[in-house]
C-alpha cells in the first residue's frame, strides 16, 4: 500500500468559531436565565463547575435529538429559583421552545448550539468552494446537507475523497 498524503488545499480565512464560541454562548444564556439571581447563583468555584460539566458532557453529547426535549444541569449549593428554572440543584435548559412546569417558554440549547454549527458549516461550504475553483469541480467530495435552524436537526456526511497532492 502505497502512503496517503493529504495537503493543505484552501486558504483558511481565520474565521472564528467552534468550541470557545459554545461555551461563551452557554454562559450567556446562563446569565440571561438567572437574572438577578445571577451573583447569588454564579460564584466562581460554582461558575467552574457549571462550564467544566458544559464543556466535559453536555457539549460532547448535544445531538439536536427531537427525543430529547431538554437537559438538566447540576448547580451545587443553590436554593430552587423557580424564575430560573432551578430546582434540587438542577438547571433545566431546552432544545425546543416548550415550556416546562413555570418557565417561561424556551429553546435554549439550540440558541446555544446552531448558530455556531451554522457558522461552521458556512466555513466548509467556503473551503470546498474554493478547492473547486482552484482544483476543479468534484476534486473535493463532500456532502452537507442543506442547513436549516428550523429543522428537527442536522446532518453531515464526512468526505470520501479526501484532496490530495497535485
Amino acid at each position: 500500500m502505497s502512503p496517503f498524503f493529504i495537503s493543505e488545499c484552501s486558504v483558511g480565512t481565520a474565521g472564528a468559531c467552534g468550541s470557545v464560541y459554545l461555551n461563551r454562548s452557554f454562559e450567556a444564556a446562563l446569565r440571561k436565565r438567572l437574572g438577578k439571581h445571577e451573583a447569588q447563583v454564579l460564584r466562581p468555584k460554582t461558575l467552574a463547575a457549571i462550564l467544566r460539566n458544559f464543556d466535559q458532557f453536555i457539549k460532547l453529547e448535544f445531538k439536536d435529538d427531537p427525543n430529547v426535549p431538554c437537559l438538566s444541569f447540576p448547580i451545587a449549593g443553590t436554593v430552587d429559583i423557580t424564575e430560573a428554572g432551578i430546582e434540587d440543584g438542577f438547571m433545566t435548559m431546552t432544545r425546543f421552545l416548550t415550556p416546562i412546569r413555570s418557565l417561561i417558554v424556551r429553546g435554549e440549547l439550540r440558541e446555544i448550539f446552531l448558530p455556531v454549527f451554522e457558522k461552521v458549516l458556512n466555513l466548509i461550504k467556503g473551503q470546498i468552494e474554493q478547492v473547486g475553483s482552484r482544483y476543479g469541480s468534484g476534486s473535493l467530495k463532500v456532502h452537507v446537507l442543506a442547513f436549516d435552524t428550523n429543522a428537527d436537526g442536522i446532518s453531515c456526511w464526512w468526505p470520501r475523497r479526501e484532496c490530495l497532492s497535485p
